[in-house]
Order: structure tokens, then sequence, then C-alpha cells
């Protein structure tokens, strides 16, 4: 989810010095995007140099024997040579018995917490039990986290980061933070400690090629967009602009302070690729209402009107009718209906709920557009207070504020900069070809992208149709409960 406006406005500040350490020696570009930009899509677009149509995947209820052809790695490991994956979709199950300097730590959405080598599984549990404390439940004994805390210290965890995850888990269990403040937190938290996890695992490991997948950008501007650039907004107070308005800069802070750790480990001539698989920008239209439904029959329970009116959803939009015999007894009760639902609104915003039509004896009623939705929002109905997911149903996109932009970051430093085709725009599909030059690897026919490198010689490419491995018969096929409640607490599902 990164952003080269974003980056570069830090960078002038001097605030992401690593990253303009790289800038300066490298080659940057804009990377476009797919057109349907959702990140494990365009991700295994990356790794495998083909469209979705080709590689099979379309969304986060998929596993690894869903891709129809090979990834880059999948290549690498034909060949005997080594490699190490961290927080990469799809990349589990880690298979046993791997060269002793690989490593695969899979992604947040993995059903277990099974990594190769075992013992980095202490890393998958603290990210679970920071999920866990963020959405106010605890399904990690206490007795499991702390002993998961002694293992990430004596893997290469800085104790900074540590200190940081207990102070969230106290903060969390005293309620001296929103949940607002502890999305944010975490978010920075996961990137330190994955940060340090990463730097320690190429530190002692030191595999030939690393791939390692950071969603927290990503994941802090959907949220806290709207308190960067409130103009965009309107109703975004002075009180939370002070408090929030500076979130986003954090991340990034952060995510350019673990670039840093990871260059003291890397060797002095390492190839170094940073590419995002979108940007972001402001969700400027009215996208609240979008990703909301009413709950028609609890609306009218809580109107004492089921009985005399039937209710249909159609969509996005509900139809009402009355069903009391009599003309006049209808008319009455619509205009009743009508103007009810008309000064329905949200407890401290007086603009209207819904949006409402007639057409003869019906009612059309829709949620009135809206950019987002506040924090724990309630519903003023008849004088009567109801919190907003009793009467519509809200998707986690309802609170998002920023949304996805077709053009994300390309970075290459090192060595090979001084090849880079001096293009100011790239596509996705030109990853794979690009990192299979890099590595020397074959290149696949199918590949419709083509190598951000100048100087190739065709004499010198070996072509491969880099065909999909074997998968393992004992993968589960279904989403787990485990991955759902995952999939819904990063807004991917209702």
């Amino acid at each position: 989810g990164a952003s080269w406006p974003l980056i570069d406005r830090l960078m002038g500040r001097g605030e992401l010095p690593h990253f303009a350490r790289l800038v300066e020696r490298g080659h940057r570009a804009r990377l476009r995007s797919l057109p349907k930009m959702i990140s494990p899509r365009v991700w295994s677009t990356i790794c495998t140099g083909c469209p979705p149509e080709e590689h099979g995947i379309w969304d986060f209820n998929q596993r690894k024997r869903d891709f129809r052809v090979g990834t880059l790695w999948d290549q690498l490991r034909r060949e005997g040579r080594s490699f190490g994956l961290c927080e990469w979709y799809f990349s589990w199950p880690p298979e046993p018995g791997r060269p002793a300097v690989d490593f695969i730590v899979p992604s947040q959405i993995a059903p277990d917490t099974q990594t190769f080598p075992d013992d980095y599984r202490f890393y998958r549990l603290i990210v679970q039990q920071s999920r866990n404390q963020e959405q106010g439940r605890s399904r990690v004994p206490l007795g499991t986290y702390l002993s998961a805390a002694v293992s990430a210290w004596r893997h290469g965890i800085r104790l900074s980061t540590l200190r940081a995850a207990a102070s969230a888990v106290v903060g969390r269990k005293l309620g001296q933070r929103s949940a607002r403040d502890r999305v944010w937190m975490n978010r920075k938290l996961s990137t330190a400690l994955e940060a340090d996890l990463l730097a320690e695992l190429i530190r002692v490991r030191g595999p030939e090629f690393v791939a390692a997948l950071f969603t927290q950008v990503d994941a802090t501007c959907h949220r806290y967009w709207k308190y960067m650039e409130p103009e965009a907004f309107g109703d975004v107070s002075p009180q939370d602009q002070a408090r929030y308005g500076g979130v986003i800069d954090a991340i990034y802070r952060e995510m350019d302070r673990s670039l840093g750790k990871l260059l003291a480990v890397l060797p002095a001539r390492a190839n170094i690729l940073v590419v995002s698989d979108h940007g972001f920008q402001a969700a400027s239209e009215k996208v609240a209402n979008w990703f909301c439904r009413i709950r028609t029959l609890r609306l009218l329970a809580a109107l004492d009107l089921r009985d005399r009116v039937s209710g249909t959803n159609v969509d996005l939009e509900v139809y009402l009718r009355p069903t009391v015999p009599g003309c006049g007894a209808r008319e009455a009760l619509l205009a009743q209906l009508a103007a009810t639902l008309g000064e329905a609104h949200l407890v401290g915003d007086d603009r209207p709920l819904f949006e409402i039509k007639r057409d003869a004896e019906t009612l059309y009623v829709t949620l009135a557009p809206r950019l987002f939705l506040p924090e724990k929002p309630r519903i003023l109905l008849e004088g009567r207070e109801y919190p907003y997911e009793e009467l519509v149903r809200a998707r986690a996109q309802a609170f998002w504020s920023g949304k996805h932009h077709p053009d994300g970051v390309y970075l290459l430093a090192g060595p090979a900069a001084a090849q880079a085709r001096r293009a100011d725009s790239l596509h996705v599909l030109d990853v794979a070809p690009t990192l299979a030059a890099l590595l020397d690897l074959p290149v696949c026919p199918r590949w419709p992208g083509s190598p951000a490198l100048e100087g190739l010689s065709l004499a010198d490419v070996r072509l491969s149709d880099y065909a999909r491995p074997e998968m393992p018969q004992s993968e589960p096929q279904r989403m787990s409960d485990d991955l759902r409640e995952k999939l819904r607490s990063l807004g991917y599902l209702e």
C-alpha cells in the first residue's frame, strides 16, 4: 500500500533516511497495479509473473494448492537454491526438510502457527495474541504468550519491541486505550516485530533470496486517512485530527526504521527491490452506504410495525409497503413512516440517516451517502438510541476513509540499479521478469511483462514453463473459523 507522494513528503522532511538512501543510489518508478487491486491477487501476480486468469488466485479464501502456475521460489527450489519467505500470502504450509539456510514464516491468514524452522512459531503466537487483544478477545493463554516472548528474545527480537508488546497487553487489560488507538499501535508494533524477526533470520540463516511482505501501511491508510487529510471529509473534529493526524506518518517512519534494520544485516552488494501492490488515496466517494445494508426486519420491529408493514431488501434498497386494510389507513401509515424515517440520524450528527422515495403505496429507503462511519455509531430513532449494528449491518470498509490508488511504488537499489531501464512507469507484471533477471532464473514464455533492466542478451536466456509443484493432499480446502476471524479483523469479511 505504499505511495510515492507520502514517501516523498516524508523524505523531504528528513523523516525517512533509509528510503532516501536507497533512492539516492537506485532507480524509482511508479508501479501500476491490476484493475482490481485486491492484495493477494496482486502479490500473486508479482511472484508468478502471470495475471490472475493464469495464476488462479483471486482473493483471501484460497490456498497454495490453488496456484495454477509456479512461483519464483518454486523455480529456485528446483534449481537447489536457497530462499526465505516472511508473511507472504499462500506460503503455508511450509515444507519440512528444507535446506538449513531456508526459512518460511507464513502470513497472518495462515490457518495455524506452523513455520520453518519450527522454533519460529513464537512469532505467529505473538501476532495472534496481538490480534486478539485488538479485537477485545484473548484466546491465547497468558502463559503461552509469556513463553513466546521468551523465545522471541532468544531469537533476536529486540527488548524495545518486547517492551512495546507488553505495554500493549497491559494497556488493553487496564482499558487505557480505545479501539482506535489499539489498531494503529498494534500495526506499528507488528512492523517492528516482523522486521526484528526478518533481520535475525537473514543474519543467522543467510539465504540467497528473501521475499517479505509488510501489510501495515495498507491497513493503517484504510482506517486513518481522514485524519491526515480532514479537508477531504469535512467532519473530522480538531481533537481527532490532533490525536490521529500523524498516525500514517508514524507507520511510514516505523517502516523506514524496519528498512534500516534489514539494511544493517544485508550484504553490502545486495540488490534490494521495494514494491507495493498499489498506492493509496482519500476515499472521496460516498463509500459508507456501499458497505452497509439495512436490517429491515429489525428496523420494523424497532418501529413496532412488523405486523403492519412488509419489507423487502433489494441490494442496497429496501421496499416498504403497508399491509393494513383501507386506502386511508395505508396512506396515513405511509406518511407516518416516511416522517419517522426522515428524522432518524446518528447521535451527534443531525444529517438524515435515510434517503426516502415514494412510488404509489411503496417507500424506497436507502442509507444516505456518507464518506465513512464514526467509531461505535449509534442511531437515534423515535427518541430512542440503538447501536448502529442493531439496525444496519456494516462491513469494516464502511469505517475506512482511504482507498487503493492504482499507482504503487517501485524502487531498485544495489549494483543492478546501474542497468535499470529508465522508465517512469512500470507494471506489476514486470516485477517477476525483473527478479528472474536479477537471480539468473529462466524466463517463462507466458509472462506478458518484461525485465526493467537494460543490456540483457537473448543468447543467455533460459526458458521454463514455471509449472506448479505437486501439493500435499492433506491441505484443508475450506475456510477455517480462525481464518474467517482474521479476515474479519482485516476488514475483508463481514
